[in-house]
């Protein structure tokens, strides 16, 4: 089987075509990609979003380079049996070490489902960044129309 490598023009991760395939998924944003796309001329993410998730570590979420507006979904797992809360910290920086990024945001969610296992999914975070950098966070708890929507943060665009 033959492949070809090309950049996915939504967040620039490499992504591969079988021979004669004219589509494909980005396994990184899940862009649909069309062979022979090239990334659109505009706004791209001039740093990148990153999850907290502990003291010293962040999970990149949005990577920067990428194409401007985007919106990118991320399911959280519960840690603990019988939560009630779920706490999100979105940083934007360079580094996946915290302590060299700015804070975006810090989110206390509570949840009206207590998840009955520690690692079960318990809510879906939806992240759009608009073309001028503005951020608008959406949580979703899973199996509820529990939803709340957070805005006023931005991230530095090129």
């Amino acid at each position: 089987m033959t492949l070809e490598l090309l950049r996915c023009p939504n967040c620039a991760a490499q992504v591969a075509f079988t021979a004669g395939a004219q589509l494909t998924t980005c396994s990184h944003c899940g862009a649909q990609v069309a062979f022979g796309a090239t990334a659109p001329a505009g706004a791209v993410l001039d740093e990148t979003i990153f999850l907290k998730a502990l003291p010293t570590v962040a999970i990149e979420i949005v990577k920067a380079g990428t194409a401007l507006p985007t919106t990118h979904l991320e399911t959280i797992a519960s840690r603990d049996e019988g939560q009630t809360s779920l706490h999100v910290d979105l940083q934007a920086g360079h580094d996946s070490n915290p302590v060299g990024n700015r804070d975006l945001a810090s989110v206390e969610y509570t949840l009206q489902n207590k998840p009955k296992f520690r690692g079960a999914p318990v809510a879906q975070l939806e992240i759009r960044v608009a073309q001028n950098g503005d951020v608008e966070l959406a949580v979703r708890e899973e199996g509820t129309t529990n939803t709340r929507h957070y805005t006023g943060f931005r991230v530095r665009t090129r």
